[in-house]
This record gives C-alpha cells, sequence and structure tokens, in this order.
C-alpha cells in the first residue's frame, strides 16, 4: 500500500468518525409535526423533512401553501411556523453550564413561539420592521393587512426598530407597518386578529 493511499485511508476514516460528532454539535431541534409542502435548506441544498429529523443552526426554513411545522429545541423552546413562512436559524447555542442564546430571522409569515430554558435577554427574533426580544413568552406574529403584528398570550416581549419601542404585555398586541415607523401602543386586542393568527397555525386533525 501506497504512502498516498494510506494517508487517504485515514483522512478518509477520520472524516467518518468526526462528521456525526460534527452534526449533533450544530443540531438546535427536532422537528415534532409537519403537514404539507416544507422545505429546510442546509449549506446550499434541500435536506428532507420528517418527525423527529433534526433541525441545524444555519438552517433556512420554509413552508408552502397550506403547509405547518413545529420544532422543539434543545432547550424545549418550542416553534410553530405556519404556511407561506420563511425563517433561518442564525445563532443557536444551549449549554446548561455556560452562556447560551437564540437568534432566528423571520423573512416573512406567521409563526408561534414558546420559550424554553434559554434566558430571556438571549433570545432575538428579526421579524419584518422590527426585533423581538422576549420576558418569559409564549407568542403569535404574522401578517395583518397592510402591517406585521404581535400578540402575547402569555408573560411580555420588547418590540423595537430604529424607530422606537413598546413592551407588550399579557393578551395585548402591537402592530409593526415599516422599519421608520415606531411599533403601535400596546393594546388588548379583539378577537378577530388573534383568531387570524392562530388559524394559519393549525394542524389538519
Amino acid at each position: 500500500m501506497t504512502h498516498s493511499l494510506k494517508r487517504y485511508l485515514a483522512l478518509t476514516i477520520m472524516f467518518l468518525c468526526l462528521s456525526p460528532a460534527a452534526m449533533a454539535a450544530d443540531k438546535a431541534g427536532t422537528v415534532t409535526a409537519f403537514e404539507g409542502q416544507v422545505e429546510v435548506t442546509r449549506e446550499s441544498k434541500t435536506v428532507p423533512v420528517s418527525v423527529n429529523a433534526a433541525i441545524h443552526l444555519g438552517d433556512v426554513i420554509e413552508t408552502e401553501e397550506n403547509s405547518r411545522i413545529q420544532i422543539i429545541f434543545n432547550d424545549k423552546t418550542e416553534l410553530t411556523l405556519a404556511d407561506n413562512m420563511k425563517m433561518t436559524i442564525d445563532e443557536y447555542v444551549f449549554d446548561p453550564d455556560a452562556e447560551s442564546n437564540i437568534k432566528l430571522s423571520v423573512l416573512r409569515g406567521t409563526f408561534a413561539f414558546a420559550s424554553g430554558l434559554i434566558k430571556n435577554d438571549n433570545v432575538k427574533i428579526d421579524v419584518p420592521h422590527g426585533t423581538i426580544g422576549i420576558r418569559g413568552t409564549k407568542f403569535l406574529a404574522g401578517e395583518l393587512e397592510d402591517t406585521y403584528g404581535i400578540f402575547v398570550e402569555k408573560g411580555a416581549v420588547h418590540v423595537e426598530n430604529k424607530a422606537g419601542e413598546v413592551i407588550v404585555g399579557e393578551e395585548e398586541g402591537t402592530k409593526l407597518s415599516d422599519a421608520n415607523t415606531a411599533p403601535t401602543p400596546p393594546k388588548v386586542w379583539g378577537e378577530k386578529n388573534r383568531t387570524l393568527l392562530r388559524d394559519r397555525l393549525k394542524f389538519a386533525e
């Protein structure tokens, strides 16, 4: 066996041994449910979606019409994406004994978020026209006619953009119209808007 062949075989064995560990280190969560057409792009390649499939740091998740996906992250954060949704997992670190953080970017669509074990101050979600910071929270967010709405079911969220910021409490909502207009003052929402968001997130029975 030549020296080059030995070196090639050694590198191949090392790669095969290390790859699962590297992939596990990047795992952010697990798919717990999905329906319809859901696409996950990882390192410029489309990967299959199935229940119990891993979701990784850097993944881009897109749902088509009448499609949904639910993800539980390693820290027990729960995320449900409605149809016509696009989101990226920009940052995810969870270590019970060290600093942890989540950063997501929502490019479009409706989603529901329930916070897990990561400290509230270390969770940020970029949405159209602003950014959401959480305070022990369960909330919904999505398009409402010509605005992007955020409705808090439990806890509170901090919503900001370059024009201003608000704290939205339980059973309250705010709306973002563009990046140059401050979030609307928080107020208790009627059934129309909250039901609109909730209905988009329902899985078929």
